[in-house]
């Protein structure tokens, strides 16, 4: 394994260039390395600087060799293998509380203790212990992420790419250009979430959620410009007084805003050949988000491991919805009238259209409209002074409803989903409030998020920290908790159909652990979409009001959550669990660490003694 500078990385051919400072910098390139791939880190508490208002409190994943956590390395390190590698990540806990792991859209055959779900794939890892996640990578090539999946550590910027690397596919030569979009809270997040959770809405309209915390800072890889309340280091303009629009009149006086330059100094180098091909991923807690660069199209090749064409091959998209742990690979090409303009601007646009309506307008003005980066043709120095697109993509656009599936198809057509589906499920999707719970005695949650199968809603609540689902599968266990919200899928093979009704008047991005999906139909109040050529994903967006049905193949034995990514959301309970093939489960080899691990760090934890307090 090769740890790596990334502004100056070569990789057998594959140049990944990304010239700045700011951008990810710490790389491990397993691609041409014998199996296993390992890779030992350490996860610590640190401050950095990411958006000119000082430095905040953040979770640092660094390598343990580099002995001390660096600003540098964060988010952190990017992982590149190829299809199939076998991983092997020892992760040394050195935070003040739990945590795990999730590696986002790897399947885990045959690894689902390897998962990283606390409740349902393990049991976190403790402060000062030690835990080796080992698993193998995806059959086929593909843009995918690893985060916590502990509390609110994700929001405090624990995540990183993980890219199966092309070996023999078409695109194997382009030069790749990373972005990871997310935000950043200034507040302690999981003060915020005490507050999202335990305390009664203050919106006008009665019984209804609370509005979600809304963050100060939008990020591309690490840097970005944020809302510096009365302490700005560079001030680009201040407002005194709330002037948004909101669904509510917005009479009360707003705090001054002072927000840092919308430029992040990061710059993307397409001087150096033809193809160049942007990964690109939403690894926020709440926004969903466009990409764009002024004056190109975007061809999207990939979406979450998957390949993918336009069903019309003329059509063109230059504004990319992107939602909460969605990933795309785009191919950017420059417009024939810009072909003399040689610096540009990248684009990502906050859709605060997308926030609750009833969020005061004042949340909604604390959070950065838009934040740039430079793509570049030549190595000249200066800034662009292009102006934003006003292309309106109407097909693409769906009001935040993700990006229009319509337009795409498989690149190869006969993994469509096969006519006949075996079994289908009911999802409700609901977010309530105070008085639907607080005085009935069901839970001492005042906002709460649901989704459930059936007629009676159930809110997820998971084990504490010294229990999980998987090993209760072991035990022998068959009988469940409603709270729990567990689907069994026992026969192997049967393609399962899930319809998933969104009652809540906000879009939910829905992840499913363990497989990808195909997805069939999504529906809003305006239009219903019913996909011709339906595309695979792990990550689809259920529209406020509306419906999305997928389909998947119980092949997988495991126990595999499926939950909103926004954060605030799960966290209160926006979740269901598939125990797919539990006898199959029975059979699996519960994992022990490799010799390397146990030499690297004696006292490592099994994975059956994760759930012990010794």
């Amino acid at each position: 394994m090769k740890q790596l500078n990334f502004a100056a990385s070569i990789f057998f051919g594959v140049f990944l260039l990304t010239i700045s400072v700011l951008s990810v910098s710490v790389i491990y390139d397993c691609t041409y390395e014998k199996d296993p791939c390992k890779i030992d880190l350490t996860i610590k508490d640190h401050k950095c600087e990411h958006d000119g208002c000082g430095e905040q409190p953040v979770v640092v994943v660094y390598d343990t060799n580099s002995k001390m956590p660096n600003c540098s390395e964060f988010p952190a390190p990017t992982i590149y293998v190829r299809p199939r590698q076998r991983i092997q990540v020892l992760v040394r806990n050195e935070l003040n509380e739990m945590t795990t792991i999730h590696w986002h859209g790897l399947h885990m055959r045959n690894t689902p203790f390897s998962d990283g779900v606390p409740a349902i794939t393990q049991c976190p890892i403790q402060p000062g212990k030690s835990f080796l996640y080992d698993f193998y990578a995806n059959d086929e090539p593909g843009t995918h992420w690893y985060h916590s999946h502990y509390k609110t550590q994700r929001m405090a910027g624990f995540y990183g790419l993980f890219i199966i690397n092309e070996t023999d596919t078409s695109y194997k030569d382009y030069t790749e250009h990373n972005i990871i979009i997310s935000d950043l809270y200034h507040e302690n997040t999981q003060i915020l979430l005490d507050n999202y959770q335990y305390t009664t809405s203050d919106s006008p309209y009665g019984k209804v959620a609370k509005y979600e915390p809304i963050p100060h800072s939008i990020l591309i890889n690490g840097q970005g410009k944020g809302n510096c309340k009365k302490n700005c280091n560079r001030t680009e303009h201040c407002e005194e007084n709330c002037t948004g629009t909101s669904e509510v009149n917005c009479l009360e006086s707003c705090e001054k805003i002072c927000y840092t330059s919308a430029d992040t100094g990061i710059v993307y180098d397409l001087s150096k050949g033809d193809k160049h091909r942007f990964r690109i991923i939403n690894a926020g807690a709440l926004m969903e988000y466009h990409f764009s660069i002024d004056n190109h199209t975007l061809q999207i090749i990939e979406v979450e491991g998957q390949y993918v064409e336009y069903v019309n091959k003329s059509e063109s998209v230059h504004h990319l919805p992107i939602h909460l742990a969605q990933r795309y690979s785009v191919i950017a090409t420059r417009d024939k009238t810009a072909q003399n303009i040689t610096k540009f601007w990248m684009r990502i646009q906050t859709r605060t259209d997308c926030l609750r309506g009833y969020t005061p307008c004042c949340q909604k003005q604390r959070v950065v409209s838009n934040i740039l980066a430079t793509v570049r043709y030549d190595s000249s120095g200066g800034k662009p002074d292009t102006i934003q697109d006003r292309w309106i993509d109407n097909s693409n656009l769906r009001r935040c409803g993700g990006f229009n599936l319509s337009m795409l198809a498989p690149k190869n057509l006969s993994s469509l989903p096969p006519s006949t589906v075996n079994k289908t499920f009911n999802l409700n999707v609901f977010m309530l409030a105070d008085t639907d719970y607080i005085d009935s005695g069901v839970y001492s949650l005042t906002t709460v998020g649901e989704a459930y199968e059936g007629n009676n809603p159930k809110k997820y609540i998971a084990y504490d920290d010294f229990h999980n689902t998987l090993d209760s599968v072991y035990a022998g266990v068959s009988s469940w908790p409603s709270t729990q919200n567990i689907i069994t899928l026992d026969t192997r093979d049967q393609l399962i159909e899930v319809i998933i009704r969104n009652f809540d008047d906000i879009s939910h991005p829905f992840h499913l652990h363990g497989h990808v999906f195909w997805v069939m139909k999504v529906s809003d109040s305006r239009v219903t979409e019913t996909f011709k050529y339906p595309i695979m994903r792990d990550t689809t967006t259920i529209p406020g009001n509306g419906c999305a049905v997928i389909r998947f193949v119980a092949n997988n034995p495991g126990v595999w959550a499926f939950h909103c990514h926004v954060e605030w959301h799960l966290e209160v309970g926006m979740l269901v669990q598939f125990l797919e093939l539990p006898e199959e489960i029975k059979f699996l080899r519960k994992p022990t660490p490799a010799p390397w691990a146990l030499e690297a760090n004696p006292d490592i934890k099994y994975w059956d003694n994760l759930c012990s307090t010794q």
